[in-house]
């Protein structure tokens, strides 16, 4: 496990080996006394990007921010399920935890669209500190059309930001860095992920998950609407839900001080 000489912003990045395969996460340190850790996990045709708004509106926290396989800094097959990609995120959270300093044993999992699957199935597999899960649900059925869209987007090998569900007031040149990042996904693992997605369904199980979660979801959200993150919220014992007005899918990305606020209440009523 080596850092690796590259600077984005703040951001250091750190490879870590997990079972032969070599992941670059991107880990952001607390510039304030820390309050907790946050492990940020992507959605669909999205990379560790989509985290620095975030990190950055999170001064007391580290964040940490992996790859999925398939795109920027973890090269080889993406996961072809949320359960398969809910192992390698546990597994880097393994490798990480012997850095010093981290506190991974207390981190807080975010995941965001696809990424809330994730965090679903990484509940399942190992007992967390709590979860936040943003703009998802316990089924993503994607739709037929988008499915078609993303696989005519890999024959092209092109890819696509307008597929990411922002609101009608998302700042443009917000939704322009996330078009950039996305377009460096290879378009092949899109499809991948989404298929993944599609393929997602935990309905009638989630009474066996007891760890603490935050549900955060976007009333103009068209891509995963507030009744998924209803639906969680009865289904969860305990979870807490946040409905945030004018807000659409990229909750992340399109409103990172709003949720840092509710991430940082969670996690102080959750030490």
């Amino acid at each position: 496990m080596s850092a690796v000489p590259r600077v984005e912003q703040h951001a250091e990045y750190v490879r870590v080996d997990t079972a032969g395969r070599v992941s670059e996460v991107a880990l952001y340190r607390a510039r304030e006394p820390r309050i907790g850790t946050l492990v940020f996990v992507h959605g669909a045709g999205c990379d560790h990007h989509v985290a620095e708004p975030l990190a950055h509106a999170l001064p007391d926290f580290d964040v940490v921010a992996p790859d999925l396989p398939g795109r920027s800094g973890t090269p080889g097959a993406p996961c072809t399920s949320a359960m398969e990609a809910a192992a390698f995120v546990g597994a880097v959270m393994d490798a990480l935890a012997l850095r010093d300093g981290l506190a991974l044993e207390r981190a807080l999992v975010l995941g965001h669209s696809y990424g809330g699957a994730i965090a679903i199935e990484l509940g399942f597999l190992q007992k967390l500190s709590g979860l936040v899960l943003a703009s998802t649900g316990a089924r993503l059925r994607v739709a037929p059309s988008l499915l078609a869209a993303m696989g005519l987007q890999a024959l092209a090998s092109t890819q696509s930001g307008g597929l990411f569900g922002w609101s009608r007031g998302a700042d443009p040149s917000v939704v322009a860095r996330l078009d950039a990042h996305a377009r460096a996904v290879p378009s092949a693992t899109s499809v991948v992920d989404w298929h993944a997605a599609d393929a997602f369904d935990r309905i009638g199980q989630l009474d066996a998950l007891r760890t603490p979660a935050l549900l955060l979801s976007g009333e103009d959200d068209l891509l995963t609407p507030p009744k998924y993150a209803q639906y969680l919220a009865a289904h969860l014992a305990g979870a807490q839900l946040a409905l945030l007005p004018l807000a659409g899918h990229m909750l992340p990305l399109e409103h990172p001080a709003r949720i840092a606020s509710l991430i940082r209440a969670f996690a102080l009523a959750n030490r």
